[in-house]
Protein backbone atom coordinates (compact mmCIF):
# COMPACT_ATOMS: atom_id res chain seq x y z
CA UNK A 1 0.00 0.00 0.00
CA UNK A 2 1.21 3.45 -0.72
CA UNK A 3 1.43 6.24 1.47
CA UNK A 4 0.07 9.28 0.04
CA UNK A 5 2.51 12.54 -0.49
CA UNK A 6 1.70 16.08 -0.84
CA UNK A 7 2.77 17.51 -4.04
CA UNK A 8 6.66 17.87 -4.34
CA UNK A 9 7.07 15.98 -1.02
CA UNK A 10 9.52 13.59 -0.30
CA UNK A 11 10.19 11.33 2.55
CA UNK A 12 13.45 10.03 2.97
CA UNK A 13 15.68 8.41 5.38
CA UNK A 14 19.51 7.99 5.88
CA UNK A 15 21.88 5.95 8.54
CA UNK A 16 25.66 7.00 8.52
CA UNK A 17 27.93 4.49 10.66
CA UNK A 18 30.05 6.47 12.78
CA UNK A 19 32.39 4.81 15.29
CA UNK A 20 32.77 1.88 16.94
CA UNK A 21 33.49 0.61 20.94
CA UNK A 22 37.22 -0.46 21.72
CA UNK A 23 35.82 -4.22 22.36
CA UNK A 24 33.43 -3.65 19.45
CA UNK A 25 30.10 -4.88 21.40
CA UNK A 26 28.93 -1.10 20.39
CA UNK A 27 28.65 0.77 17.34
CA UNK A 28 27.40 4.50 17.12
CA UNK A 29 25.50 5.62 13.43
CA UNK A 30 23.07 8.94 13.34
CA UNK A 31 19.87 8.25 11.82
CA UNK A 32 18.79 11.02 9.18
CA UNK A 33 15.30 12.19 8.19
CA UNK A 34 13.85 15.58 6.68
CA UNK A 35 12.85 16.59 10.37
CA UNK A 36 16.14 16.08 12.79
CA UNK A 37 18.81 13.92 13.57
CA UNK A 38 19.12 10.94 15.68
CA UNK A 39 22.61 9.78 17.33
CA UNK A 40 21.85 6.09 18.27
CA UNK A 41 24.37 3.65 20.15
CA UNK A 42 23.39 0.04 19.75
CA UNK A 43 24.97 -3.56 21.02
CA UNK A 44 26.29 -5.04 17.91
CA UNK A 45 24.66 -8.14 19.19
CA UNK A 46 21.14 -6.55 18.89
CA UNK A 47 18.68 -5.84 21.98
CA UNK A 48 20.11 -2.88 23.84
CA UNK A 49 19.50 0.62 21.94
CA UNK A 50 19.98 3.85 23.10
CA UNK A 51 18.81 7.18 21.20
CA UNK A 52 19.94 10.68 21.64
CA UNK A 53 17.43 12.93 19.49
CA UNK A 54 18.95 16.23 18.18
CA UNK A 55 22.67 15.35 19.68
CA UNK A 56 25.29 17.54 18.34
CA UNK A 57 28.27 14.88 18.99
CA UNK A 58 29.37 11.81 20.28
CA UNK A 59 32.31 9.65 21.27
CA UNK A 60 32.95 6.51 22.76
CA UNK A 61 34.96 6.53 26.01
CA UNK A 62 36.73 3.16 26.10
CA UNK A 63 34.48 0.47 26.30
CA UNK A 64 32.32 0.93 28.60
CA UNK A 65 30.85 4.75 28.22
CA UNK A 66 29.66 6.79 25.47
CA UNK A 67 30.08 10.59 25.68
CA UNK A 68 27.62 12.70 23.43
CA UNK A 69 27.48 16.36 23.28
CA UNK A 70 23.80 18.17 23.42
CA UNK A 71 21.81 21.60 23.68
CA UNK A 72 22.21 21.54 27.36
CA UNK A 73 25.29 20.20 28.21
CA UNK A 74 27.35 16.91 27.85
CA UNK A 75 25.86 13.24 29.06
CA UNK A 76 27.82 10.06 29.65
CA UNK A 77 26.10 7.09 28.94
CA UNK A 78 27.41 3.83 30.80
CA UNK A 79 26.72 1.23 28.12
CA UNK A 80 25.84 -1.50 30.56
CA UNK A 81 23.64 -0.43 32.62
CA UNK A 82 22.12 2.64 30.47
CA UNK A 83 22.49 4.58 33.40
CA UNK A 84 23.40 8.53 32.58
CA UNK A 85 25.40 11.51 33.93
CA UNK A 86 24.71 14.78 33.18
CA UNK A 87 27.34 17.28 32.98
CA UNK A 88 25.35 20.66 32.47
CA UNK A 89 27.16 23.69 30.94
CA UNK A 90 29.59 21.43 29.05
CA UNK A 91 30.18 22.91 25.63
CA UNK A 92 32.40 20.57 24.24
CA UNK A 93 34.56 17.29 24.65
CA UNK A 94 38.13 15.32 23.67
CA UNK A 95 38.84 11.72 24.21
CA UNK A 96 42.28 10.76 25.08
CA UNK A 97 42.54 7.28 25.53
CA UNK A 98 42.07 6.88 29.40
CA UNK A 99 41.03 10.39 29.51
CA UNK A 100 38.31 12.45 28.91
CA UNK A 101 38.63 16.86 28.76
CA UNK A 102 34.79 18.53 28.61
CA UNK A 103 35.34 22.45 27.68
CA UNK A 104 33.48 25.09 29.82
CA UNK A 105 33.01 28.21 28.22
CA UNK A 106 32.52 31.81 30.18
CA UNK A 107 32.51 34.73 27.67
CA UNK A 108 35.87 34.67 25.59
CA UNK A 109 37.81 32.09 28.12
CA UNK A 110 37.52 28.54 28.39
CA UNK A 111 37.91 26.07 31.74
CA UNK A 112 38.74 22.01 31.22
CA UNK A 113 37.60 19.85 33.22
CA UNK A 114 39.76 16.30 32.91
CA UNK A 115 38.41 13.45 34.31
CA UNK A 116 39.25 9.42 34.32
CA UNK A 117 37.46 6.27 33.72
CA UNK A 118 35.86 6.06 37.05
CA UNK A 119 34.24 9.51 36.09
CA UNK A 120 36.59 10.94 39.09
CA UNK A 121 37.44 14.82 38.20
CA UNK A 122 41.98 14.37 37.75
CA UNK A 123 42.36 18.43 36.90
CA UNK A 124 40.66 21.57 36.28
CA UNK A 125 42.47 24.32 34.24
CA UNK A 126 41.51 27.69 33.69
CA UNK A 127 41.69 30.14 30.97
CA UNK A 128 42.79 27.74 28.42
CA UNK A 129 43.40 29.41 24.91
CA UNK A 130 44.71 25.57 22.86
CA UNK A 131 44.11 21.91 23.90
CA UNK A 132 45.20 18.97 21.56
CA UNK A 133 45.37 15.10 22.51
CA UNK A 134 47.07 12.53 21.94
CA UNK A 135 44.80 9.42 21.84
CA UNK A 136 47.66 6.33 21.53
CA UNK A 137 49.87 7.69 24.88
CA UNK A 138 46.73 8.69 26.95
CA UNK A 139 47.88 12.31 26.59
CA UNK A 140 46.21 15.77 26.54
CA UNK A 141 48.69 19.28 25.92
CA UNK A 142 46.77 22.00 26.97
CA UNK A 143 48.25 25.70 26.71
CA UNK A 144 46.70 28.76 29.28
CA UNK A 145 47.60 32.15 29.25
CA UNK A 146 47.20 34.83 32.46
CA UNK A 147 48.75 38.19 32.31
CA UNK A 148 50.83 37.24 29.54
CA UNK A 149 52.51 34.38 31.68
CA UNK A 150 51.85 31.19 29.55
CA UNK A 151 52.41 27.60 30.17
CA UNK A 152 51.91 24.02 28.75
CA UNK A 153 50.42 21.65 30.72
CA UNK A 154 51.26 17.75 29.83
CA UNK A 155 48.36 15.73 31.53
CA UNK A 156 49.14 11.43 31.04
CA UNK A 157 46.91 8.96 32.81
CA UNK A 158 48.26 5.41 33.78
CA UNK A 159 45.86 3.54 35.27
CA UNK A 160 43.27 6.37 36.05
CA UNK A 161 46.30 8.34 37.73
CA UNK A 162 46.94 11.50 35.94
CA UNK A 163 50.34 12.81 35.83
CA UNK A 164 51.65 16.19 35.05
CA UNK A 165 54.40 18.04 32.96
CA UNK A 166 54.85 21.80 32.56
CA UNK A 167 56.72 24.12 31.36
CA UNK A 168 55.90 28.22 30.93
CA UNK A 169 56.74 31.16 29.57
CA UNK A 170 56.13 34.68 28.30
CA UNK A 171 53.41 35.12 25.91
CA UNK A 172 50.49 37.03 24.17
CA UNK A 173 49.20 33.91 22.57
CA UNK A 174 50.06 29.88 22.25
CA UNK A 175 48.46 27.99 18.94
CA UNK A 176 49.21 25.21 16.72
CA UNK A 177 50.23 22.69 19.21
CA UNK A 178 51.28 19.74 17.47
CA UNK A 179 52.01 16.25 18.95
CA UNK A 180 54.87 13.55 17.39
CA UNK A 181 53.44 10.76 16.39
CA UNK A 182 54.84 8.61 19.03
CA UNK A 183 53.66 11.27 21.80
CA UNK A 184 56.74 11.82 23.53
CA UNK A 185 57.16 15.55 22.00
CA UNK A 186 54.66 18.20 21.29
CA UNK A 187 55.59 21.07 19.15
CA UNK A 188 54.18 24.95 19.37
CA UNK A 189 53.85 28.25 18.44
CA UNK A 190 54.55 31.56 20.61
CA UNK A 191 53.13 35.29 20.16
CA UNK A 192 54.66 37.63 22.56
CA UNK A 193 56.32 40.98 22.55
CA UNK A 194 59.18 39.86 21.36
CA UNK A 195 58.01 38.39 18.15
CA UNK A 196 56.79 34.56 17.62
CA UNK A 197 58.49 31.72 18.43
CA UNK A 198 58.67 28.33 17.98
CA UNK A 199 59.02 25.68 20.95
CA UNK A 200 59.33 21.90 20.99
CA UNK A 201 58.77 20.18 24.54
CA UNK A 202 60.29 16.72 25.18
CA UNK A 203 58.22 14.56 28.04
CA UNK A 204 61.36 12.21 28.29
CA UNK A 205 63.53 14.84 29.81
CA UNK A 206 61.16 17.12 30.37
CA UNK A 207 63.06 20.58 28.33
CA UNK A 208 61.82 23.36 26.50
CA UNK A 209 63.87 23.77 23.47
CA UNK A 210 63.23 26.77 21.29
CA UNK A 211 64.22 27.21 17.41
CA UNK A 212 66.01 29.80 17.41
CA UNK A 213 65.00 32.74 14.72
CA UNK A 214 68.32 32.20 12.66
CA UNK A 215 67.54 28.39 12.01
CA UNK A 216 64.12 29.65 10.51
CA UNK A 217 65.57 31.77 8.29
CA UNK A 218 67.40 29.62 6.94
CA UNK A 219 64.72 26.83 6.05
Amino acid sequence: KKIPQSVGHTLWHRLETMDISEDHKWVLYKSATEENDTLIVQSATGGKRHPFPNAEKAGFFGSSYLVVKGKKGLEVLYLKTGRRKSFNGAADFVVAGELLGMIYKNGTSERLSVINRQLTEVASIDKVVALKEHVASNSMAVATIDGGNATIRILQSERGVARRYQASFTATNAMYLTWSNDGKNIAFAVNSAEGSKLYAYSLEDQKLWVLEEDLLDSM
